[in-house]
């Protein structure tokens, strides 16, 4: 069931909610039938097989790097021929990647070849004399796929061309993580998991009421989730959400540890400020967290020593930006150097009566699924920015896809926290952060950016989205420029390679040869053509061939 925001009324009128709904335990990647992960344990998704392409011995097969013998003389087309010869031997298609440094060819195999097949290909390629040397590109845990237990089950990573998602993995491939830059998240607070335990910064409880926390008092220093759920006639009642911390592990997840899943921004840090608790979270916290968050001044609260690069609100309420304070504390977070992202809202409404969606200066975020247009749910409207994977269990044209939904850290805990597990939410809260990611992939290339420029890229560099049925218009006119694509907005920020200036030759130049010498003017010549003495230097001068 949708968390519709116009539930929430009555008791606490200026409330607002989490932007997520429709919570669902994670499987493990491949599995054949739901597992059930409620009480799983960090041990369980460790033992479980990652199911890596090209992650060494053991492994498929899905790109190989060959070098040609150097008396080859074989053209591109014809070597691609010669491996795609033996390559179809195996099932499988080779197709031309691109050329090493050293002439190697890399090529994708496609479909992978079996792992117990690799051997065999690699010695039947060396025995060609044009070939001096094959082998699987194996993958290196760096900067390429990471080894996490889960990561083939976040489609929302994928490369945009693979179910539309942003690819992040392309983003990664250059660099770029998001180290050194802050993400803020303005939710329920965090739990302890081992995929953000290494990560979270010193965050702080701004709920100021004690039923709402749950933790028997107001603002603190522990921005610990201790559960919103409700099992009262205050608002709808519900088990405890996790929200907070399925939005931090979207954003920034641990990423090659072996364990759980992958953040779109893996080196980013976290910094919990906790807002929402049982029945939401009252204006005034979020306004104060967020400004806080930021590095503003906060009466009675410490200042803060890591502000916030990025500041995540995957929240809102039906209210027109106009009608709420957060413009000014959305400003004084903007001069401080913050860029915030939004939730547009899950009510298949126009955005521009939710705030702060609503609100200028901030990037809102529309909600999409696996099949590359508006989410069943997003709202909409001319205020919507960009679009990103929020995952779409139900979608349209109907039927239950739990794996179309985004797969993020949660607790397993019905009311307080116990066990840290995973479990798939849809909800522009979940494509919020996506986008908070690629910003802080970004910032971590320029952090010098200006929110303008930012804005720019992301619309500039957005994917296409599809046609979605019955109403086309929702998607391509009311959900902004289209899916935020990680790769491409961080190679506009690195902009084009730059190339290699020739090195200037200097060359010695010749000695000049000296003009030569005037020739002396001839004399005039006598009439007898003999030269005279000049009695004196006044008959010298008078015309005549003068000795």
């Amino acid at each position: 069931m949708k968390n519709k925001l116009s539930r929430v009324g009555g008791v606490l009128g200026a409330s607002l909610v989490a932007l997520g709904f429709a919570m669902a335990p994670a499987s493990t990647a491949g599995a054949q039938e739901a597992a059930d992960f409620s009480a799983s344990t960090p041990e369980d998704h460790r033992s479980a097989a990652p199911g890596q392409v090209n992650s060494g011995d053991g492994a498929p097969a899905s790109r190989f790097i060959v070098t040609f013998n150097k008396m080859a003389t074989l053209d591109q087309d014809r070597r691609m021929q010669l491996l795609d010869n033996i390559v179809k031997e195996y099932s499988s298609d080779a197709s031309f990647v691109r050329e090493m440094f050293d002439g190697s060819y890399v090529v994708t195999l496609d479909p992978p070849v079996p792992a117990e097949k690799v051997p065999s290909l690699r010695g039947t390629l060396e025995s060609k004399a044009e070939i001096a040397y094959a082998d699987i590109d194996r993958v290196q845990y760096s900067t390429a796929s990471p080894n996490d237990d889960l990561y083939q089950e976040q489609w929302h990573l994928h490369n945009e061309k693979k179910n539309h998602g942003v690819d992040a993995e392309g983003a990664w491939d250059t660099g770029a993580t998001g180290e050194g830059t802050v993400i803020a998240v303005v939710d329920t607070g965090i739990t302890d998991h081992e995929d953000l335990n290494g990560k979270v910064l010193d965050g702080l409880d701004f709920i100021s009421n004690s039923w709402t926390a749950q933790d028997g008092n107001g603002r603190d220093y522990d921005p610990t989730d201790e559960g919103d759920y409700n099992d009262t006639d205050a608002c709808r009642q519900s088990y405890s959400s996790w929200h907070g911390t399925h939005v931090a592990g979207i954003a920034a997840a641990e990423t090659n540890n072996r364990y759980g899943v992958a953040g779109v921004a893996p080196d980013a840090e976290i910094l919990p400020v906790r807002v929402l608790g049982r029945c939401g979270g009252y204006t005034s916290d979020i306004i104060d967290g967020m400004v806080w968050a930021s590095g503003g001044y906060v009466p009675h609260t410490p200042r803060n020593r890591t502000p916030a690069d990025v500041i995540n609100l995957s929240l809102g309420g039906p209210q027109r930006c106009s009608e709420t304070p957060y413009q000014a504390a959305i400003d004084a977070a903007i001069r401080n150097g913050a860029t915030i992202t939004v939730a547009a809202g899950n009510d298949n409404t126009w955005s521009d009566g939710f705030a702060p969606a609503s609100c200028r200066g901030v990037i809102t975020v529309g909600a999409t699924g696996p099949h590359g247009h508006r989410s069943s749910y997003s709202n909409f409207g001319d205020n919507v920015d960009i679009g990103a994977p929020g995952g779409d269990m139900s979608p349209v044209t109907g039927g239950f896809n739990r794996a179309g939904s985004i797969l993020s850290t949660v607790n397993a805990g019905q009311y307080n926290p116990t066990n840290p597990t995973f479990a798939y939410m849809d909800g522009t809260s979940m494509a919020t952060p996506v986008v908070s990611g690629v910003v802080a992939l970004m910032k971590s290339v320029n952090p010098a950016l200006s929110n303008d420029e930012i804005e720019r890229i992301l619309k500039e560099t957005s994917t296409s989205y599809t046609r979605e049925p019955y109403s086309a218009w929702k998607t391509s006119r009311e959900l902004g420029a289209g899916i935020v694509n990680a790769r491409a907005a961080v190679a506009a920020v690195r902009g084009p390679e730059p190339q290699d200036e020739p090195e200037e030759v200097f060359e010695p130049t010749a000695p000049a040869t000296p003009a030569p010498a005037p020739k002396p003017r001839e004399p005039k010549k006598n009439s007898d053509g003999e030269c005279k003495v000049a009695k004196s230097i006044f008959e010298k001068l008078s015309p005549g061939n003068w000795c």
